[in-house]
C-alpha cells in the first residue's frame, strides 16, 4: 500500500467518512458448562478493525441489571510475552484495544491485541 509522508493511521481516521461501531452481545451458554478455560464465549481473536473501545459487561435477568455473577467473567488478552491477563477497568471508564487494520496501516509498529471474552 503506497502512502504519502504525513498520510498515517491519524490522518486515515481523522479524514474516513466510513465511522462504524457495534454492540457485542454474549449470550450465555444455558446448560452448558465450561471447563476451567478462559475462552468461554469467545475464542482467542484480534478485531480486524483499527481500535475497539470496550465498556464494562453489563449483567441482567429478568431485564432487571445484576452484579457479575461471576467473578473470572471479562476480557482477557495476551500479551507480548504470551502472558494471559485479566483487564480490570470501571464503569466509568473505557478499554481500546488495537485491531488489525491498525497494525497493517502503521507497518506494524502497532500489533494487535490478541483477547477472549469469557
Amino acid at each position: 500500500m503506497e502512502t504519502q509522508k504525513d498520510d498515517g493511521l491519524e490522518q486515515k481516521l481523522f479524514h474516513s467518512r466510513c465511522h462504524r461501531g457495534r454492540l457485542l452481545y454474549y449470550f450465555p451458554a444455558q446448560g452448558s458448562h465450561h471447563a476451567n478455560t478462559v475462552s468461554s464465549w469467545s475464542g482467542w481473536h484480534t478485531d480486524y478493525s483499527s481500535l475497539t473501545g470496550l465498556t464494562c459487561g453489563m449483567y441482567t435477568r429478568s431485564t432487571a441489571e445484576i452484579p457479575c455473577p461471576d467473578n473470572a467473567a471479562g476480557l482477557y488478552v495476551k500479551t507480548r510475552s504470551d502472558q494471559i491477563v485479566k483487564i480490570v477497568y470501571e464503569e466509568d471508564e473505557i478499554a481500546y484495544l488495537i485491531g488489525e487494520s491498525a497494525e497493517i496501516l502503521s507497518g506494524g509498529y502497532l500489533s494487535a491485541t490478541p483477547h477472549c471474552v469469557r
